[in-house]
């Protein structure tokens, strides 16, 4: 073979090996093995009342955002083959993971759905409260303002504790606890209130006098779709005169109302303080399970739930969110299985 017979050669071979390792290349970025370079978009179930589902589908994160309630995605995920459901993994309230995942523990159903991280974002729970009807509350109970308080009040009229009679009936409101994982959280805090502590058992809850004052208090609440909070602040006290939520949803709408409302209306903090807390849950085996966690316990996923509301650790906090109180260490409420008997107990006494 002649010297330049064996370039030719050469330059041959040294043209298929490059063509060989960009073919190698293409595989490996456009492979659907959920890898960073995947096309496909990542799938995230994202409990609406997080308030950062809508932000997280309009960034370019690349996700297919299916937004549900946390307490119905808990029923959900709690039975069956999760796979075939198709998401990589779900973002919700550190409870609600708990409560999914012990009822397939029960069930005895496969661990797919995966140890929720720490907490991403957290809040407080608040009590948003008309002042005039506050100063009235607060006067009534001694001067502490607290679940046990509205509960030995909830449906008594004005009048009769010391209010206007043009007020009507005491009005408390929250989330429905069924569907909604901030109003299960709620329902958790107030149970705390009355008996002062949340170490809660389901024995707890047969208690008389927790059945006869928490029916007063639930049986008092009109459950409408949507954020009862956003209701208080447009229709006013007409529609509640107190309501339990997260700081994440209540403060940033306070902060954006009008003078008026920012005037009337004030946000009470029960002690101890107790708090609503974000996690992730990956679905095991799916594909993108892993990356959609890096992103939403990364920068993207923090700020974005910093942006809503949540008090995140090293990210500026959204207009209204205030320093204090400061959260506490742990979110002082019922564990998921006490949660899971109260609502059990909330169906009872509301019929």
């Amino acid at each position: 073979m002649t010297v330049v017979a064996k370039r030719l050669l050469a330059l041959v071979v040294a043209l298929a090996l490059v063509g060989a390792a960009f073919g190698i290349r293409a595989l490996v970025d456009g492979g659907s093995d959920g890898g960073g370079g995947s096309d496909a978009a990542l799938s995230l179930l994202c409990s609406g009342e997080l308030g950062v589902c809508d932000a997280l589908a309009q960034a370019d994160l690349n996700i297919d955002v299916t937004v549900a309630p946390a307490g119905t995605s808990a029923d959900e995920l709690a039975a069956g083959d999760l796979r075939s459901l198709g998401y990589d993994g779900w973002l919700t309230f550190g409870r609600e993971a708990e409560i999914a995942r012990d009822a397939r523990d029960r069930a005895g159903l496969p661990r797919t759905l995966g140890r929720p991280t720490a907490p991403i974002g957290r809040s407080p729970l608040v009590l948003a409260v008309w002042k005039d009807r506050g100063d009235v509350l607060a006067s009534h109970c001694g001067g502490k303002l607290d679940w046990r308080c509205i509960g030995d009040v909830a449906g008594a009229s004005w009048a009769s504790i010391g209010g206007e009679s043009a007020w009507g009936t005491v009005k408390p409101g929250h989330a429905d606890p069924a569907a909604n994982g901030d109003g299960l959280l709620v329902i958790g805090q107030a149970a705390s209130d009355f008996f002062g502590r949340s170490d809660l058992s389901r024995d707890d809850y047969t208690d008389d006098a927790f059945l006869d004052w928490f029916g007063r208090l639930e049986r008092s609440i009109r459950f409408d779709p949507g954020s009862a909070f956003e209701r208080m602040l447009v229709g006013g006290p007409a529609i509640y005169d107190v309501v339990g939520t997260t700081e994440a949803e209540a403060a940033p709408l306070l902060a954006d109302a009008s003078a008026d409302r920012r005037a009337q209306l004030r946000l009470l903090y029960p002690s101890p303080v107790a708090s609503a807390d974000v996690v992730y849950v990956p679905i095991t085996g799916a594909p993108g399970a892993g990356e959609l966690g890096d992103i939403l316990t990364g920068d993207d996923g923090r700020e974005a739930l910093a942006a809503a509301g949540w008090r995140v650790d090293g990210e500026p906090r959204a207009k209204g969110i205030p320093a204090k109180p400061a959260l506490p260490a742990r979110p002082n409420l019922p564990n998921a299985g006490s949660l899971e008997a109260l609502l059990e107990t909330w169906r009872e006494v509301t019929g």
